[in-house]
């Protein structure tokens, strides 16, 4: 059996009993090192499978193997892992490989309402939840949600706000916002909500500091506030985004590396271009085809040429 396990936002006073009695009865626990340290007082002598960031696919896909083979195992998620988590990812991956396998999926306090009750601004209207994270969301769909919702005058939850590769992002976002929304309209930052370094603070549109903001924070806008995909019912639920056409994969070799195991478990065609022979080596065993050499728009200017692998 494998049990996709919420555990809140960091803090053990935040995690449902559900989830600590499935980490208790587990006998192995997968996660991100991070979140698996948050948990120890419930792992005791577990066998702990740590990944590192960027590895999601590995991770989901070594708890669905290690629950092949008939063990209990716990995939673990910060907050809930049916946003933004691994929820929607292991559904996915089960699916594709067609497994027969027992898949649990229990909640967690998402980062939302811990930030809301931490800064004592209950949710009490109409909200949403957008995730600045264009790694899977093309950038321009994002800004036309952040305008939409400014303009229906929702309470945003903003997650994933800011990264290395994307700085700007939630200035840009504040930017957006500024055409619907008065330079006074308040804001709440809170960052690693529920563990030992919390921090919180409000501020308003038009005085937001954008320095000390990372991966750890969750801002809220009010009206005059993390991340859930408006897409057909029919549309998989998290990783498979793109479902047509090639795509031509660009970018730093980690990053680009993410992203083309995430179209490899999709099953899009792809070509990735890397500068350097190095480049070529780090991307390791991914499925597309390998382009190394510069990239003009149209065409490569220089370098070779590895072909996908067959079949």
């Amino acid at each position: 059996m494998l049990s996709v396990i919420g555990i809140g936002p960091g803090s053990q006073a935040m995690m449902t009993m559900e989830a600590v009695e499935a980490l208790q009865a587990a006998e192995i626990v997968v996660g991100y090192k991070t979140y698996t340290h948050l948990v120890k007082a419930f792992t005791g002598d577990k066998q702990v499978i740590k990944t590192g960031m960027c590895k999601e696919i590995e991770r989901c896909q070594a708890a669905i193997e290690l629950a092949q083979a008939g063990h209990n195992v716990a995939l673990i998620s910060s907050g809930d892992a049916g946003i933004y988590g691994m929820a929607g990812l292991v559904l996915e991956l089960v699916n594709k490989q067609q497994l027969d396998i027992e898949v649990r999926l229990i909640p967690g306090m998402t980062a939302s309402i811990a930030a809301a009750s931490l800064l004592g601004a209950p949710l009490m209207h109409d909200f949403c939840h957008i995730s600045l994270s264009d790694l899977l969301t093309p950038w321009p769909v994002i800004e036309k949600r952040i305008v939409a919702a400014g303009e229906a005058d929702f309470v945003i939850c903003f997650y994933n706000p800011r990264s290395r590769g994307r700085e700007g992002h939630l200035a840009r976002a504040f930017t957006l916002l500024a055409a619907s929304k008065s330079a006074d309209t308040p804001v709440g930052v809170v960052k690693s909500a529920g563990r030992k370094k919390q921090e919180k603070w409000l501020t308003t549109l038009g005085e937001m500091d954008f320095a000390p903001v990372d991966m750890d924070q969750s801002g809220d806008r009010w009206q005059q506030s993390d991340l859930h995909r408006q897409r057909p019912d029919d549309h998989p639920a998290s990783y498979a985004l793109w479902n047509h056409g090639d795509v031509l994969v660009i970018g730093g070799t980690s990053d680009a590396r993410a992203i083309c195991q995430q179209l490899d478990a999709a099953d899009v065609r792809y070509t990735l271009s890397v500068a350097t022979p190095t480049g070529e080596r780090l991307a390791g065993d991914i499925r597309g085809q390998i382009r190394c050499g510069v990239w003009s728009g149209s065409r490569w200017r220089s370098g070779s040429e590895r072909s996908a692998p067959a079949g």
